[in-house]
């Protein structure tokens, strides 16, 4: 598979393939892992494919590293490339810790909590004598 990505892919110089355990969990689940929902994954990560995993894993995902730069096989592992060691790592990295969040997320029902301003903690201006919200 690194062969193949890197003869699609001049500009790779690092391809990583790790078995990340929260993005296996996800992906045996059916967990979408929505990278928009985090900020910081969406930016660092850019465009991530799924691969069902097959005999033909490595010709599927060199094909499908033209258009990102993590590929996830379902209930296997990930491929990631960079420029750099360093960068493929930080993508990996970026990836677990971003999958670990969607997974968690997934587990108390998908919801996001979108407090409303009378579920936020008060601002000490709003806090009276007793301690109590004013207005």
């Amino acid at each position: 598979v690194h062969c193949d990505i890197y003869r699609t892919r001049p500009d790779v110089r690092a391809v990583l393939h790790a078995h990340p355990s929260e993005v296996i969990i996800a992906s045996l689940a059916s967990i979408p892992l929505d990278w928009s929902r985090i900020a910081e994954a969406e930016k660092s990560l850019g465009r991530v494919s799924v691969v069902a995993q097959t005999g033909e894993v490595g010709t599927a995902t060199a094909a499908t590293y033209h258009r990102s730069n993590i590929v996830v096989v379902s209930g296997h592992g990930v491929f990631s490339l960079g420029q750099t060691v360093e960068e493929a790592v930080c993508r990996l990295e970026m990836l677990e810790y971003s999958a670990r969040i969607l997974v968690s997320l997934a587990r108390l029902g998908g919801r996001t909590a979108h407090q409303t301003a009378s579920e936020r903690a008060p601002e000490p201006s709003q806090i009276d004598d007793q301690g109590l919200r004013n207005g």
